[in-house]
């Protein structure tokens, strides 16, 4: 009103203070982006005599959406993270597979059930990767401090490689979380 006020009197005072907007969630920091980035390197990519069958690449986004969809289903997976609405299926039910097209790597989205993987991130352990991330989120999400690549998203990934790739992939990456201090929880 009294801005109404000025400028129908021609009068050419201080400018009005803009309205506050409200303050953002703090999110917490994700100080262990690095270290499981790091982890996944040493455990996945950095021995060259590793076959790459149980951990290697998926050769087309049909082929990531069948893997995808056989991890939503696998049984071990369902008993461990049941959808609270369908107890039958689990957390991973329905999710969407995108190419990732215009992304320069793997994601998941916040809001969206789905992952991105663009052609040169279609690998099995990166696809779980961004499965553990909507596990994460769904469970821990809310949490004051919870972080992308926190404690939770570490021991999702972790369990979600063990039953599904199986021990031996189990058994590598837990060593390189050790040795890279990866939190697990």
């Amino acid at each position: 009103m009294r801005l109404l006020r000025s400028l129908l009197a021609g009068s050419r005072g201080a400018a009005p203070a803009r309205p506050r907007t409200p303050a953002k969630p703090q999110r917490a920091r994700d100080s262990q982006r690095a270290r499981v980035y790091r982890a996944e390197h040493a455990a996945f990519m950095a021995d060259s005599a590793l076959p790459l069958r149980p951990y290697g690449w998926l050769t087309s986004l049909a082929a990531a959406r069948a893997f995808v969809g056989h991890v939503a289903a696998h049984p071990a997976v369902v008993a461990r993270w049941p959808d609270p609405a369908r107890p039958d299926r689990s957390l991973l039910a329905g999710l969407e597979v995108t190419d990732g097209r215009g992304r320069r790597s793997a994601a998941s989205y916040i809001g969206r059930h789905a992952i991105a993987l663009p052609v040169r991130y279609r690998m099995r352990w990166v696809a779980l990767h961004e499965c553990a991330h909507v596990i994460a989120r769904a469970l821990h999400g809310a949490e004051p401090g919870y972080a992308p690549h926190g404690a939770e998203f570490a021991g999702a990934y972790l369990a979600l490689c063990g039953l599904v790739l199986g021990p031996d992939a189990h058994s590598r990456l837990a060593a390189a979380f050790r040795a890279e201090a990866v939190r697990v929880r």
